[in-house]
């Protein structure tokens, strides 16, 4: 069982501007950091903070926000982290970008730099903490809260963001890194709690990456929504009013465009024909202003898996001569929801769905609902 790191009460509390979000978890028992790509919220937190439990509650610094959150993926063995994603609560607060983290940080950091760890105490006060880097190796490092700070230290500070300057550089996974990192023969580390094993941040990335970015991993396939909503209608909704192109065959015959289009199954593509491109015209004989695109996916099987990354366009031209023109792009849930708005409401004929990838490489995946509005 891996040790919690026991931090420092009240060292600063100073505001903190960083390219993520410190929350705290399952009510201060640890600590974790979100960040948004394509507009959907990832919390990154070490995997022993929640245990075997999916589901998390989070809560950010002053002014202090609840949310919820869900597990999708733990990356075992080895590497003491998990991803989970945001289901309620924080979207306002997940402002700081993915793409912001950096991907290599050893000119961020080197033993004796000075770096500082954040933390969301009780009643949403965010504390800066000061460290020393002790100990670099290639995907962890040691920070030292120094000898001379005062004894009252107290648990749930595994999770906290390490930052350099204003810059991540890692996340404190336990006390000690001895059973991660090879000692110098003369540096021998110390077992009263003021030494935090770090994972880097280039670390979490090169790992997280393949799964925030293009939706799938080596481990294993984000799992079903545990508790999915209610029964959906099924098929074309809306303002949606035939399926006119698909770019190939569903998965098996029943389960293609036009099963999906009369409302008597869902769509099944098969991975091997990703990208997939599906045409929607309107119903009405003329353009239409659309300002929202939704789709559903409801996988009945850990079979089957749910599309991500969606460009969505519109036809600004004629049905004989269109000009496609980007309505919007975004990922859907791991739990099978995607909600693209345009203010402008554009005026169409038609829509064209492209479905780049899926949460799950290899599978199948399901689509059960258009929505145009």
């Amino acid at each position: 069982m891996l040790r919690t790191l026991c931090g420092l009460v009240g060292l600063s509390l100073t505001p903190v501007s960083t390219t993520a979000e410190p929350v705290s978890v399952n009510r201060k028992s640890g600590q974790g950091f979100a960040v948004s790509y394509r507009n959907n919220c990832y919390v990154l937190l070490p995997q022993h903070v929640h245990g075997t439990s999916p589901s998390l509650t989070l809560a950010t610094g002053s002014p202090p926000i609840v949310g919820e959150a869900k597990v999708i993926e733990r990356f075992d063995p080895g590497m003491d982290l998990s991803v989970a994603f945001v289901t309620g609560g924080l979207e306002g607060r997940c402002a700081p970008q993915w793409e912001d983290l950096p991907r290599k940080i050893d000119q961020l950091i080197s033993p004796g730099g000075q770096v500082t760890f954040v933390t969301v105490s009780e009643g949403g006060v965010i504390n800066r903490l000061p460290a020393i880097v002790e100990l670099v190796s290639y995907e962890y490092m040691v920070i030292d809260l120094g000898r001379d700070v005062e004894k009252s230290i107290f648990q749930g500070r595994s999770g906290s963001v390490v930052l350099a300057g204003n810059a991540p550089v890692g996340m404190i996974v336990k006390t000690g890194c001895e059973d991660v990192i090879e000692l110098p023969a003369e540096s021998k580390l110390r077992a009263d709690g003021k030494q935090g094993c770090v994972l880097r941040m280039d670390a979490i990335v090169d790992r997280a990456r393949r799964l925030i970015e293009r939706g799938s991993t080596d481990v294993m396939p984000p799992p079903l929504s545990p508790e999915p909503p209610e029964s959906q209608e099924l098929g074309l909704v809306g303002l949606a009013g035939r399926i006119l192109t698909c770019s190939s065959e569903g998965a098996v015959p029943e389960a293609g465009c036009w099963s999906l289009e009369e409302g008597s199954g869902p769509l099944l593509i098969a991975p091997g024909d990703l990208p997939f491109s599906i045409v929607v015209e309107l119903s009405g004989a003329d353009a239409t202003p659309v300002s929202r695109v939704r789709l559903a996916s409801r996988p009945s099987s850990e079979g089957q898996t749910v599309p991500k990354n969606v460009i969505v366009d519109f036809n600004a031209g004629t049905k004989k001569r269109p000009n496609w023109k980007e309505f919007r792009m975004g990922d859907m849930t791991p739990f099978g929801d995607l909600d693209l708005l345009n203010g402008m409401a554009p005026r169409t004929r038609a829509v064209r769905l492209t479905i780049v990838d899926a949460w799950a490489d290899g599978l199948p995946l399901q689509l059960d609902r258009i929505e145009v509005r």
